[in-house]
């Protein structure tokens, strides 16, 4: 299977962080890309995927223009549009992100995207990954492979 990730993060960041650990999770029966701009996605890349993964920060309590903006210049209709995409918010607060993606699953919903149901949060990402010592999640880690199986 073929699995894009996309999230908005420097290399060295916190979200760049948690897709490699949904890398590491899913192990090597998968294909993977991984963008950390989604304004760097080629379009192309929809059509050659089989499952989308974004990890979305909190920005003040919604999500980085940088995802509408991937939707926006997906084109009508969406080459997102049937795609299965499931969608992971982080934050440092409690709650998170489940704002942000919550109006992001709408959006997508919108342009025909098939969301994933269950939207994970995964809150105080900062305390997730301090001192180079990762929280392990179990209940994301199964979303992911119940996803991607």
């Amino acid at each position: 299977m073929k699995i894009l990730i996309i999230t908005h993060s420097s290399n060295h960041g916190l979200n760049f962080r948690q897709a490699m650990e949904c890398i590491n999770v899913l192990g090597s029966e998968h294909t993977y890309r991984l963008e950390c701009d989604p304004q760097l996605v080629d379009q192309g890349d929809f059509e050659e995927v089989d499952r989308i993964i974004m990890i979305v920060p909190e920005w003040n309590a919604s999500f980085p223009y940088s995802f509408k903006k991937l939707i926006d210049d997906s084109g009508h209709p969406s080459k997102l549009k049937g795609k299965r995409v499931l969608l992971i918010g982080t934050s440092n607060t409690t709650f998170g992100n489940v704002m942000g993606i919550t109006h992001l699953k709408q959006i997508l919903e919108w342009i025909g995207a098939d969301v994933s149901p269950k939207l994970v949060c995964v809150p105080h990402i900062d305390d997730k990954f301090e001192d180079n010592n990762i929280v392990i999640d179990s209940r994301l880690n199964q979303t992911i492979l119940e996803f991607c199986s």
